[in-house]
């Protein structure tokens, strides 16, 4: 009589649990509070939409405080309105803005439902023909006593300002239709049109920095932000195809309310 014998048990995987870092904490609701911010900023939230938190707690299989942590911290940035009688609804936007091309939201031009309140809106502040620092002239490869137009604008999201921009623009060809780009309020052209409007060449490559960085006593003004909140500043220099710097920008944006894209 033969006998088989049976093949050893699967063996389950050892499972070692790790140390808890020194302050760390539980990342249940950071999940959350990703994944609803995302929604928000892909558009994806209806005007009139109500977070359920008996729902979100089944579609997220989240704790209920899980899910109160993310909402209440939404709506401390004034993202979501919460109401014990109407419930927590959207509030506020968030503005994609690409890395490297003019500020810009995600609705398209030709759509139908996109307003004026839904778009980004560039505001000049101040603009005019400048001799610029020696910084910024090495950095356009200007020649010594050359001329730049200097721009100052706030960026709007519905009504909110949501950044402050210095450029820099060689005024070659003509600085008057420079200038003329930056008389009032604009919805951005994307970086490739813009080349073909101002200078009549096409658009090269762009070199760009984002950093941190601490707000001003003056941003308190612009962004209502308390003197040291941090903001996100995009530093761009845009060359055209054959190499050439065109313009020079610096640009702070609430990080609260932009999400760069790319």
């Amino acid at each position: 009589m033969t006998t088989t014998t049976p093949p050893p048990a699967a063996r389950r995987p050892f499972k070692r649990r790790l140390p808890t870092p020194e302050g760390y904490r539980d990342g249940s609701g950071r999940r959350i509070y990703d994944l609803i911010r995302m929604r928000i900023r892909l558009g994806d939230v209806a005007p009139d939409e109500l977070f359920v938190e008996t729902a979100l707690i089944r579609t997220f299989a989240a704790t209920r405080s899980a899910v109160r942590l993310a909402l209440q911290s939404l709506a401390d940035e004034g993202l979501l309105d919460r109401n014990p009688r109407s419930g927590t609804r959207l509030r506020g936007h968030i503005a994609n803005a690409p890395l490297l091309n003019e500020m810009r939201s995600g609705l398209a031009e030709d759509d139908a439902a996109a307003t004026t309140a839904d778009r980004l809106i560039m505001r000049p502040v101040h603009r005019g023909i400048v001799t610029p620092t020696e910084a910024v002239a090495s950095r356009l490869q200007l020649a010594p006593g050359a001329q730049v137009v200097a721009v100052e604008q706030i960026l709007y999201i519905n009504s909110d300002r949501v950044g402050v921009r210095f450029a820099y623009f060689t005024p070659e060809p003509d600085p008057e239709r420079v200038l003329s780009y930056f008389a009032s309020d604009y919805h951005p052209l994307p970086r490739a049109e813009f080349f073909e409007k101002i200078y009549g060449v096409p658009a090269g490559r762009s070199e760009f920095t984002i950093e941190a960085v601490p707000s001003l006593p003056g941003d308190r003004d612009i962004f209502g932000v308390a003197p040291g909140t941090p903001l996100l500043m995009r530093t761009v220099r845009s060359l055209d195809a054959s190499g050439r710097p065109r313009w020079l920008s610096f640009t702070h944006l609430r990080g609260d309310r932009v999400a760069l894209s790319g």
